[in-house]
């Protein structure tokens, strides 16, 4: 019984990491399995100094190959808010304020202006995306800490 107990740990990890990196399959099974298996290591054999830095280096690095690889689209509210953020760059703030997607959700402009001020600095969708990672793995280091 005790081993079973044991085992409930690493058969629930195993489960959650095949949910988590089940998107990295694009890439092939086998470089799946070793992910898995490097993932394994990390948790369960190794002594990490400085775990915060650590865990936040590896969120970011599984973020940054899940865009590359996947690239997801940018659809619904997301496309939305993308297209404020394009539109406060041109300037054409009446086109926000007409728009019925604002007057229902209009928390959602924080997140178009958030967009509106990165997008000023470098036009391109992938640096979104890439500081969404970035920020996304800080958060994990928070929730961590």
């Amino acid at each position: 019984m005790k081993k079973l107990k044991n085992l409930f740990p690493l058969a629930l990890a195993i489960l959650l990491g095949i949910v988590l990196l089940y998107p990295l399959t694009k890439m092939g099974f086998i470089p799946f399995i070793i992910i898995l298996l490097i993932c394994y290591v990390i948790a369960y054999k190794l002594k990490i100094k400085n775990f915060p830095l650590f865990l936040f280096i590896f969120a970011l690095l599984i973020r940054l190959v899940t865009i590359t690889l996947i690239n997801p689209p940018v659809i619904s509210d997301f496309k939305m808010m993308l297209n404020a953020s394009h539109n406060l760059m041109a300037g054409n703030i009446k086109a926000i304020h007409d728009s019925t997607y604002f007057s229902y959700w209009g928390y959602q402009l924080g997140h178009a202006i958030y967009q509106y001020v990165f997008l000023s600095i470098i036009n391109n969708i992938y640096f979104l995306k890439v500081l969404n990672c970035l920020f996304s793995s800080g958060s994990i280091v928070l929730i961590y800490l």
